[in-house]
This record gives structure tokens, sequence and C-alpha cells, in this order.
């Protein structure tokens, strides 16, 4: 058991990695809501590793403590690959993590997609799917166009369009935006998914049960 290899080792670790074999370094919380749901929508043989937790996923609380947290998981016997916004912060946190020598090119997949020169998790939802539900929410249609939101990542575009209809956007509002949806997200599952832009999720489940799985 891989409890019983880290207590021979003398190695702690939080309770919620205690029986992971492989951990799935996210950006926050709210990303971890969605992809509880998305992954093994995506791929379905992650399932029973995430019911019987030798998967977990496990949240950074800003892309700067990458090579912290892949140091920490890498002395706790546990594989791990990640899963980061492709955008200034994220792509920075890769770069010094592979500097510092402690990720290679396998174990991370950015949040990619063609048009957009950054992109975040949200950037992958198919806005049909939760626009009316957004609007009842937050009174602001979430498909606005608007030219400062143009080609922008979707914490950018999100703000753009809030300011266009009237309201005000901060650190906490998009912060309560983000995690609104992180709940549909899991509620909705694939279906929220914009299949065009879903490559990235794909190699990150992939990336996960060939780690599991040993392939």
């Amino acid at each position: 058991m891989i409890a019983d290899v880290r207590e021979a080792l003398g190695v702690r670790i939080s309770d919620n990695l205690q029986t992971a074999r492989v951990v799935g370094i996210v950006e926050g919380d709210d990303d971890i809501v969605a992809l509880n749901s998305l992954l093994p929508s995506i791929r379905p043989e992650l399932q029973p590793f995430f019911d019987g937790g030798e998967l977990v996923l496990d949240e950074l609380s800003g892309a700067t403590n990458l090579t912290y947290k892949v140091r920490l998981l890498q002395g706790s016997a546990c594989k791990f690959q990640c899963f980061l916004d492709n955008d200034s912060a994220g792509k920075m946190a890769i770069q010094l993590a592979k500097k510092n020598g402690v990720i290679a090119m396998k174990d991370y997949t950015l949040s990619t997609v063609s048009g957009l020169i950054e992109a975040e998790l949200e950037d992958l939802y198919d806005v049909k799917q939760y626009r009316t539900a957004f609007q009842n929410a937050f009174g602001v249609d979430p498909s606005l166009k608007t030219p400062q939101g143009h080609r922008k990542k979707w914490s950018d575009s999100m703000g753009a369009r809030f300011r266009a209809s009237g309201k005000t956007w901060s650190d906490e509002e998009k912060a309560e935006v983000k995690h609104w949806l992180s709940q549909e997200a899991a509620e909705r599952g694939l279906t929220i998914m914009d299949i065009k832009r879903s490559r990235p999720l794909e190699l990150f489940a992939d990336a996960l049960l060939a780690k599991l799985t040993g392939n």
C-alpha cells in the first residue's frame, strides 16, 4: 500500500493524499470541483481510481507554487500530472519548474485554445450550454461580443462583458462567477464542454490514466 510506503519513509502528507498514487495538479479549488466530474466523463476508466483514492486532484493556490508542490509530491513517492492555465502565470510556472529540474515535457498540459493568446479552463466550455442560467444568475450575457474582450482569456473577456453590461468586475466578483461556473460544470459534466476545444482535457485525462496504469 502506498500509505505504508510513506509511513516507512517517514513522509507526512495531507489526509486527502494519503492513498493517492497519482495527483493531478490544478490551479485552484474551483478547478477541482469541475474536473472531478469532467475527467471521468471524458475517460470513464478514471472513475475507479477516483473512487479508490488512488487518483486525487490537488490545487496550487496560484501557479507560482508549482515547483514547491511538485517537490513535495516527489518526496512522498507519488506521481503527478499538471493541468494549468495557458496564460503568463501558468507558462512562467512551467518554465521555472523545468529550470529547477522537477518536471519534464510529459508532466504537464496547458489549457490551449486555437485563436486565443491566453486561455483558462473556462475557455474550454461551450457558452451556449450555460448562457441562460448565467444570465439568470448575474444579469449578464456570457456570449456578449465586446471589443475589449476579443481574443482574451475567459477572465478578461468576462470582465469586459460585465462592464459593458453595467456591472462591476473585481477579484471577488471574478471568484464568485468562477465558483458558480465550476458548480455548473460539475453538474452538467461532459455536456458543458465545447467539443472543438476539449483536446487539452483529453490529453490531461490520458496522461493521468497512463501514469495510473503504467502504460
